[in-house]
């Protein structure tokens, strides 16, 4: 009789605790759709500035991790939302609140999310004017990075700091470089797109 008691008292807590597990995941998985949507709006205009949709999708992923962090503290997902609402708040131009969300957990992630972590805030450099405190701290990732998707976007960043800068044989370089190192398709392409546009502007016709 005890034990169907205990049985009893264990049922509830259990579900209560598969469904709260079910709510920040579901959470957190929509917050990742939104960013993703976002991204895909955006990368198709690469040349343009970000398109409202994007924004309104980088606004959405921001209120869904905020979510994750104010109702489910103790989640695995904490330290993943963190770095996804400032990716979101990087392309919304947010920059200061970008950097300071991502130093909140730079000492308490590892690998590829600290090295991810590192990428933006040396992005968020970049675009507040600290060109050459972006470069160093991106070419020091790169130095010390075993992650090659994360030295191809390191990569593919100082080839848009050095175009923007009008070295056009650096940028090539750097370009160059993440394509050897990318295996997304999808990044392939834009990356061999951007490169004979380059070649074109260089009437170069051999890269």
């Amino acid at each position: 009789m005890h034990r169907i008691w205990t049985i009893h008292r264990l049922i509830p807590i259990t579900v209560s605790l598969l469904l709260s597990s079910c709510a920040y995941f579901n959470t957190f998985y929509n917050a990742e759709k939104y960013f993703n949507e976002a991204d895909r709006i955006r990368l198709e205009k690469s040349d343009k500035a970000v398109p409202l949709r994007a924004m309104d999708n980088y606004g959405k992923t921001i209120q869904k991790c905020k979510i994750v962090l104010s109702d489910f503290p103790e989640s695995k997902y904490v330290n993943s939302a963190i770095i996804l609402m400032a990716k979101s708040q990087f392309h919304r131009q947010e920059y200061d609140l970008a950097i300071n969300n991502i130093k909140s957990i730079l000492n308490s992630v590892e690998n590829k999310q600290k090295e991810e972590a590192i990428y933006w805030i040396a992005l968020c450099k970049w675009k507040k004017g600290n060109l050459q405190t972006a470069i160093n701290e991106l070419e020091d990732l790169i130095s010390k990075s075993q992650i090659n998707t994360i030295k191809s976007m390191a990569f593919l960043s100082l080839s848009e700091i050095f175009n923007e800068l009008k070295d056009l044989n650096k940028s090539i370089d750097f370009l160059q470089e993440a394509g050897k190192l990318t295996n997304e398709r999808s990044q392939k392409g834009i990356i061999y797109n951007k490169l004979a546009e380059m070649a074109f502007d260089k009437k170069d016709f051999k890269l």
